[in-house]
């Protein structure tokens, strides 16, 4: 995977391009678009299901006690704690739907996991985003057990989402959930968490979610987290106007820090400033 940091280089010397003066050749041009084919090429390629070697160390059970150096997982008395994930894995990376999740599992834990939960319809109602990144830990007696699992809210409460999806459903719910053998309970899970998030139109809204996840991508999700904001800054931006019920300094501010964030990662903005112009006058 390329480097973060010397990508985000490479795009802002390429952005220059596109602001330093406002007749900009046909060579500028190639460049830019030459970039956004490079960065949405990396973005496709972009496993649904991968298995890594190490586990990220920004993880939020990175500390827990591995679970496997235990003997067994519970109903699984006869099995080794990877082969019983293992059958999970096959499971997860023949069923998952395309372009909703992406799972990261790990070699050397194989009882973390961390996933992101794509939600078009939220990126153009509820939320602005449309990323919702989970980190789980399955405990020593999974799957009699449901796994624990925390939400990356980016230093927002969402408290929704952690009460209704991550506590209280998948306790209530992890019974029926492990009844079939050809479906993964986690992915009834995620299932779940993606139609919650769909429906839910009172959710907090923060455009200060994108800033803190294209100034600190979760590890493993560098590449993803560039490309799918690149690819989706328009349509992000015309979203975001559309919710200025009533327009005031405080809106035109966030807007413009939208702008220079997405400009930053090699978007085309330029035009958008339009509107920002419209205000001042």
């Amino acid at each position: 995977m390329q480097n973060m940091a010397s990508r985000s280089r490479q795009v802002k010397l390429l952005n220059l391009a596109k602001v330093k003066s406002h007749h900009v050749n046909n060579n500028h041009y190639g460049e830019i678009e030459e970039i956004e084919v490079e960065v949405e090429k990396n973005f496709r390629k972009f496993k649904n299901f991968d298995i890594l070697e190490t586990s990220p160390l920004d993880h939020y059970f990175l500390d827990h006690q591995p679970t496997s150096t235990l003997v067994c997982f519970g109903l699984h008395k006869n099995k080794s704690p990877k082969k019983t994930m293992r059958e999970e894995w096959e499971i997860l990376s023949s069923q998952l739907p395309n372009s909703i999740f992406y799972i990261r599992v790990y070699e050397s834990r194989c009882d973390l996991m961390r996933v992101v939960v794509i939600n078009e319809e939220a990126a153009t109602n509820s939320y602005h985003h449309g990323l919702f990144f989970f980190d789980l830990f399955f405990p020593k007696n999974y799957p009699s057990n449901p796994p624990k699992i925390v939400y990356h809210s980016y230093g927002k409460s969402l408290n929704e989402i952690r009460r209704v999806v991550c506590d209280n459903y998948i306790f209530k719910n992890w019974g029926s959930l492990i009844k079939s053998n050809t479906e993964s309970p986690i992915l009834n899970v995620l299932v779940s968490i993606e139609i919650f998030i769909s429906n839910s139109i009172e959710l907090e809204r923060s455009s200060e979610t994108i800033f803190q996840m294209l100034r600190s991508p979760l590890i493993g999700y560098e590449d993803f987290v560039l490309g799918y904001f690149l690819l989706r800054s328009h349509h992000i931006l015309l979203n975001y106007k559309t919710t200025f019920t009533d327009p005031d300094e405080e809106n035109y501010k966030t807007f413009f820090n939208l702008i220079k964030a997405f400009e930053e990662i090699g978007a085309y903005c330029k035009h958008h400033y339009k509107y920002l112009e419209s205000y001042d006058n």
